[in-house]
C-alpha cells in the first residue's frame, strides 16, 4: 500500500538576481494525483524518483518515469497526473530570475521541449534533497547556498542532455541566426504583454528596421505576425480551460475581448466561443487540444 506524504520548504529570504530560488519539496503522490489545468508565474521543475505519470504543456503530452524531469514554464497552461498503479514519487524546485530563461535555453530546454531524460540521476536526487534541507534551515544564508545548488543542478542536467543527445553539439549559429533566435525567445516570453517592435529592438539592442528585416527573412513573418501566431496558439490551448473568454484574451495579450474574438476567427476560421462549444460537445474535456 502506498503511503502518501509531502515535504515543503519556502525560501525565507528570496533576493532578486540571476536566479532566485522560491521553494522546494518532495512528495509521494496517490493514484491519479492531478494538478491543472493551471498557470504559474515562475519556473517549476519536477524530478521523478520512481513511479509513472503524464505531463501536458503547449498541447503536447509526455509519459514520464524514474529519472525524468519536466519543466513548467511561466504563463503556460499545464497539467500533470500520476499513474493509477505506480503513482509518482517526485521532488521539485520553483525559481525565478533574470537569467533563468537563458540558462534553460542553453540546455535546449524550452516550453516546446520541457522534458529532461536523465540516465545518471543519482547526483540529481541528492541535489533536490539538499534544496529542501537548505531551505528548511530558514537562515539568512540559505538563499545564497540554494542558488549555488541550482547551478549545480543545471550542470547535471546539461551532462545528462549530452548523454541522451550526443548530437547536441550543433553547428554554431551565425550572428543573424542568433539575433533572430533571441527575438523569437523574447516574443515567446513577452507575448502576454502589450509589446511593440520598437520595444523588442530596444530590449535586445538592435535597430528596429534591421531586426524586422532579418526576422522576416528567417521566419517568413514580421515580428508582430509571429507574436500573433504565438497568441493564437496559446489561446487555442486555453479553450478547454475554465477561464472565461475575457480571461483568455487577457492571458494572451488582448485587452479588448471583441478584438481578440475577431483575430481568433481570422486565424482559426471560427470564433473562440464556437470553438469552445465544439470542443465541449466533442469530448467534454480534452486538454490535449
Amino acid at each position: 500500500m502506498i503511503t502518501a506524504f509531502e515535504l515543503f520548504a519556502v525560501n525565507p529570504n528570496p533576493i532578486q538576481g540571476e536566479l532566485m530560488p522560491l521553494f522546494a519539496g518532495e512528495s509521494q503522490t496517490v493514484p491519479y494525483h492531478r494538478m491543472g489545468p493551471a498557470f504559474i508565474d515562475f519556473y517549476l521543475i519536477h524530478h521523478v524518483i520512481k513511479g509513472k505519470g503524464y505531463f501536458q504543456q503547449m498541447g503536447r503530452e509526455y509519459h514520464l518515469q524514474a529519472g525524468d524531469s519536466f519543466v513548467i514554464f511561466p504563463k503556460e497552461m499545464y497539467l500533470y497526473e500520476a499513474d493509477a498503479d505506480e503513482p509518482w514519487h517526485y521532488m521539485w524546485v520553483g525559481f525565478q530570475g533574470r537569467d533563468a530563461d537563458q540558462i534553460l535555453s542553453n540546455l535546449n530546454i524550452s516550453a516546446y521541449q520541457p522534458i529532461i531524460h536523465c540516465p545518471k540521476y543519482r547526483k540529481i536526487n541528492v541535489l533536490y534533497r539538499q534544496f529542501y534541507r537548505t531551505l528548511k534551515r530558514s537562515d539568512e544564508l540559505c538563499n545564497m547556498e540554494m542558488t549555488g545548488y541550482l547551478r549545480l543542478l543545471f550542470a547535471e542536467y546539461g551532462k545528462n542532455q549530452m548523454l541522451t543527445e550526443p548530437s547536441h553539439k550543433q553547428v554554431p549559429m551565425t550572428d543573424i541566426e542568433r539575433q533572430v533566435d533571441q527575438a523569437v525567445r523574447w516574443l515567446q516570453f513577452k507575448y502576454a504583454e502589450q509589446i511593440s517592435i520598437a520595444q523588442m529592438a530596444h530590449s535586445l539592442g538592435y535597430h528596429r528596421i534591421y531586426l524586422s528585416k532579418m526576422f522576416k527573412e528567417h521566419t517568413g513573418m514580421s515580428p508582430m505576425q509571429y507574436v500573433t501566431k504565438i497568441r493564437m496558439e496559446r489561446a487555442k490551448n486555453l479553450m478547454t480551460s475554465k477561464l472565461s473568454m475575457q480571461q483568455i484574451a487577457a492571458s494572451v495579450g488582448f485587452k479588448d475581448p471583441l478584438y481578440f474574438s475577431k483575430q481568433y476567427k481570422k486565424w482559426h476560421g471560427v470564433t473562440p466561443t464556437d470553438h469552445r462549444t465544439a470542443l465541449s460537445s466533442k469530448s467534454g474535456y480534452d486538454c490535449s487540444m
